[in-house]
C-alpha cells in the first residue's frame, strides 16, 4: 500500500474513533441508577462527567483518561495529516511524524483501556454497592456508553498495534 493511501485510511479511522470517543464522553449513558421510593420505581441516567467525583476515585480516573485520550487522539490526527503532506517540520520528516502517530495512537488507546479497566473494577454492579443519589437509595447498572467505550477501546488498540506493524514493515515513505 502506498504511503499516502495508508495516511488517509489511518486519518479516517482516527477521526471516526475521535468522534465516537467524544460521543461516549458527552452522552448520559454511562450509569443507570434504579431507585425505589416507596411504591414508585424510577431510573436516572448519568454521563461520565455527571457522576460526582467524590462517589469513587474510579470516576475521576475515568474522566481524566477520557480527556487525555481525546487530546492525544486530536494531536495524532494532526501529525498524521502533516505526515501525509510529506513536509519536514523542525527535525521531523514524514517517517518521524509516522512514528509519532504510532506512539500517540497507542497512548490514546492505552489511556482509554486504563480508564475503562479502573472504572469497571471499582464500579461493578455485581458488588452490591448501595448507592445514595439525591437522597434516595438504589442500585445501578452500566449504560450503552459504557459498552460502546469498551468496544471502542479494544478495537482501537487492535488497530493501533496492527497499524504499527503494517506501517513499519510494509510502507515506504519515499
Amino acid at each position: 500500500m502506498e504511503f499516502r493511501r495508508m495516511c488517509i485510511v489511518s486519518t479516517v479511522i482516527g477521526v471516526i474513533t475521535l468522534a465516537l470517543d467524544i460521543l461516549v464522553t458527552a452522552t448520559k449513558g454511562w450509569l443507570s441508577f434504579h431507585v425505589t421510593d416507596g411504591n414508585q420505581k424510577f431510573s436516572h441516567n448519568l454521563g461520565a462527567f455527571d457522576i460526582p467525583r467524590v462517589f469513587n476515585s474510579a470516576v475521576a480516573t475515568l474522566q481524566a483518561m477520557l480527556v487525555l485520550s481525546i487530546i492525544i487522539l486530536m494531536l495524532a490526527i494532526a501529525c498524521q495529516i502533516v505526515a501525509a503532506t510529506k513536509k519536514k517540520i523542525f527535525c521531523f520528516g514524514p517517517k518521524g511524524f509516522l512514528i509519532t502517530v504510532h506512539v500517540l495512537y497507542i497512548l490514546s488507546a492505552l489511556f482509554l483501556l486504563i480508564g475503562m479497566s479502573v472504572f469497571t473494577k471499582n464500579m461493578s454492579p455485581g458488588m452490591n454497592i448501595s448507592v445514595r443519589y439525591e437522597g434516595y437509595r438504589g442500585s445501578f447498572s452500566y449504560g450503552y456508553s459504557f459498552y460502546i467505550s469498551w468496544l471502542l477501546s479494544v478495537l482501537f488498540m487492535i488497530f493501533s498495534l496492527s497499524y504499527v506493524v503494517f506501517a513499519t514493515f510494509f510502507v515506504t515513505t519515499y
